[in-house]
């Protein structure tokens, strides 16, 4: 019964809320799909717009980096290295690169990843060094784990790693 009432005062609320509105101010209901892009938009957006503003005020990537790691913001792609253990974030046409013995760092591409592509390479460069990677769809490795990663990923033809659009955990 409790449940009913509610209902019923819930849509003579809202009943009430829309004859209040003048007609001039009522929205038309969206499609869904539409709003559903919107905000997917406006996320990818969102971390591209941090990487910049993180880029332009010359600060730190480390909180870039813990929401990335923690899977709180998008990337395009993510490739795993051990033996330098390192790791790459791509993120539209950025990529951030991250060494565990110095502070991330970012560096520009010259094409963004391309998900539908079987290999592609990709030249990341930045003010102090340039690296050429190579990123093929088929199993990968990061070289110390059981992760088989979806992508099989190569530094400058000498350091190997593994790679996804998601990031791969292994199973316990």
């Amino acid at each position: 019964m409790k449940i009913r009432v509610f209902f019923l005062l819930l849509i003579l609320g809202l009943t009430a809320c829309k004859q209040s509105t003048p007609a001039e101010e009522q929205q038309e209901p969206t499609d869904v799909s539409q709003s559903i892009e919107e905000v997917e938009t406006l996320e990818e957006t969102t971390i591209q717009d941090e990487v910049s503003e993180v880029i332009e005020q010359g600060q730190n990537p480390k909180e870039l980096l813990i929401q990335l790691q923690n899977s709180k913001a998008d990337f395009d792609f993510y490739a795993s290295f051990t033996e330098p253990f390192w790791s790459l974030y791509f993120v539209g046409d950025r990529v951030i690169f991250d060494s565990s013995d110095e502070d991330p760092d970012f560096y520009s591409i010259d094409q963004r990843f391309n998900p539908n592509s079987s290999r592609q390479t990709i030249r990341l460069s930045n003010e102090d060094k340039t690296w050429e990677v190579v990123i093929e769809k088929g199993e990968g490795s990061d070289g110390m784990s059981d992760i088989i990663y979806p992508y099989n990923v190569i530094m400058d033809s000498t350091f190997y790693g593994g790679g996804g659009t998601e990031f791969v955990h292994e199973d316990y």
